[in-house]
């Protein structure tokens, strides 16, 4: 069974495992991300990331109809202060042909995802999403969300990449709170990269309870940093950065290769091999925590969940000199990237 861990203080728990619907679109068929979905849940998985912009509008309600009948077991946690424009609205009605075409090409789909992963992350990005950090934005955006969801409450709201020099700290903080009490959501926090969100958490009247922030293994110390009020962290985007670079290190000489696979005893040559070393690597750092995976492809989420069964503070020889090898040869500075979140 998957690990499960507490919400800090609060009275329900998640598993140290969850799932990110972002990626689910690079799958353009319905009813094979559907299955996705449902094949997420039968791993055990609980946990799951989902925000008004995914899918150009389309992933809550997408999600809320794959999971009717199991919210009691489930956890959802969306965003707010992200907003749609009116032309991203209509890409995501008619947006699977060209996700079709983007799919036969990896290196154009890369750099479309890129270039429109938030209002400021592209030529795309200001023409999809729009800054919706007002307090009558972010009601709106939640009303909107229990709707799609086909819910009454959400377990977990986060601000979602706030800019804290649009933010009203203390209005938006009353009305989470507001939203708290009636029993619209159960929890909240701040989501995005490790600076603004430090920057926001500091701007706000009382403590962030939850922190959702991006992690890796070239960036391991960075959630350090957070001011010690917030009681729950939420990692994302392990992989994102880190398996294609320390892929393309290894498998660029083979003795190389060969020198990295006998030190682990494991064939790095593989990719999957990598990402196990990635994700044993987030979890080991974020053990009371969750640590965010996502993919298209059913077959690889029950090993995936695996990882998660066991106790992350036990010694793990392997991936201490995994660790090793990384630190040692691969020292030079991690260049900020917007992957999804």
């Amino acid at each position: 069974m998957i690990r499960r861990v507490k919400f800090g203080d609060y009275e329900f728990t998640t598993s140290g495992i969850g799932f990110g619907t972002a990626g689910i679109y690079r799958e353009p068929s319905k009813v094979a991300r559907r299955r996705l979905l449902e094949s997420v849940l039968e791993t055990g998985i609980c946990h799951f990331d989902v925000a008004p912009i995914y899918g150009l509008g389309q992933a809550q309600g997408e999600l809320g109809r794959a999971l009717r009948g199991h919210r009691e077991e489930i956890v959802i946690a969306s965003k707010v202060g992200i907003g749609l424009t009116s032309l991203a609205r209509v890409f995501g009605r008619v947006q699977s042909p060209a996700r079709r075409v983007l799919q036969r090409i990896p290196s154009l789909q890369q750099r479309a995802r890129e270039s429109a992963a938030s209002p400021s992350s592209g030529q795309f990005g200001g023409l999809l999403y729009r800054s919706a950090l007002d307090v009558t934005s972010v009601q709106r955006s939640l009303e909107q969300s229990l709707r799609e969801l086909g819910t009454e409450y959400i377990d977990i709201l986060l601000l979602h990449d706030p800019d804290p020099s649009l933010l009203h700290p203390e209005e938006v903080y009353e009305l989470f709170e507001r939203a708290r009490v009636s029993g619209k959501i159960r929890a909240w926090g701040v989501a995005g990269e490790l600076e603004p969100t430090v920057a926001v958490v500091k701007a706000l009247p009382g403590p962030a309870p939850i922190v959702q922030i991006r992690d890796d293994i070239f960036r391991r110390d960075e959630h350090l940093k957070l001011p010690g009020q917030s009681n729950y962290l939420i990692t994302f985007g392990v992989l994102g950065f880190a398996l294609p670079r320390i892929s393309a290190h290894v498998t660029a000489d083979g003795e190389r290769t060969r020198k990295w696979s006998e030190a682990v005893g494991a064939d790095l040559a593989d990719p999957r091999t990598i990402t196990t070393f990635l994700l044993k690597d987030a979890i080991r750092a974020n053990p009371h925590g969750t640590v965010l995976y996502s993919t298209a492809r059913p077959e690889r989420l029950r090993d995936t969940a695996a990882l998660f069964v066991s106790d992350p503070t036990q010694p793990d020889t392997s991936l201490e000199v995994f660790r090793q090898l990384v630190r040692s040869e691969m020292r030079t500075s991690r260049a900020t990237t917007k992957d999804e979140q």
